[in-house]
């Protein structure tokens, strides 16, 4: 598949609710991560992270999802259309896995501190 396809696909599968929240499926994972790896080797990407704003920093993944989607609508050119994905896609991964690994912790802590508390009322 093309990239152009596969954006499309990802376009299709990835659901964003009424919250705000971006439900990505395994798909959409696979997409990303592929077209990332891609696009972080491209020039365009490489001087856009140069001059990233700084509200990328703070910003959830479901957020740079919903820019990226914002920017191919609203795109004044088809070339500023093309080019939105190769930026944010990379950023978008990153924030994917920074989630993941918050989350994997965040159920790290739970699991210890409900086996301390289970201890702990056993004694």
């Amino acid at each position: 598949m093309s990239d152009k396809d596969l954006i499309i696909e990802l376009l299709g599968i990835a659901e964003v609710t009424e919250g705000g929240t971006v439900d990505f499926t395994d798909r959409a994972k696979e997409i990303i991560e592929e077209l990332a790896k891609k696009y972080r080797e491209t020039p365009i990407y490489k001087q856009a992270k140069k001059e990233t704003p700084e509200w990328v920093s703070t910003a959830t993944a479901a957020e740079i999802y919903i820019q990226m989607c914002d920017r191919i609508v609203n795109a004044p050119t088809t070339a500023h259309m093309l080019i939105a994905p190769k930026i944010l896609l990379p950023i978008l991964w990153e924030k994917i896995q920074e989630e993941k690994e918050k989350q994997t912790a965040a159920g790290q802590e739970i699991d210890t501190g409900t086996a301390e508390g289970g201890l702990q009322s056993a004694t």
